[in-house]
C-alpha cells in the first residue's frame, strides 16, 4: 500500500500535465521542460524511495530471478529468430 501512496501522486502529475497541454495552459517548450524534470529527476527518486522503504520478502528475489531469466531467454530467442 505504501508503494501506491508514493506512485499515485506521480500519475496525478501526469494527468495534470495532460490536461494542461490539452487546454493550452502551458506551451510546448514548458511541457518539454517539465517532462525532462519529471522523468529524469522526480520519477527515479520516487522509485528509489519506494524500493528502499518497502518490505521485500526474501522469496520475492526468486520470483525476480525467474522473471529476469525468462526475459533473457525471450531476448535471445528473439535475436536468433530475427536473423
Amino acid at each position: 500500500m505504501k508503494v501506491l501512496e508514493t506512485i499515485i501522486p506521480v500519475f496525478f502529475m501526469l494527468l495534470l500535465g495532460f490536461l494542461s497541454r490539452r487546454y493550452h495552459w502551458i506551451s510546448p517548450d514548458q511541457k518539454e521542460g517539465v517532462k525532462k524534470v519529471l522523468f529524469s529527476i522526480v520519477l527515479p527518486i520516487v522509485v528509489f524511495n519506494a524500493i528502499f522503504t518497502s518490505d521485500i520478502q526474501p522469496s520475492l528475489f526468486l520470483v525476480i530471478l525467474y522473471a529476469l531469466l525468462a526475459w533473457c531467454a525471450a531476448f535471445v530467442i528473439g535475436k536468433l529468430c530475427s536473423k
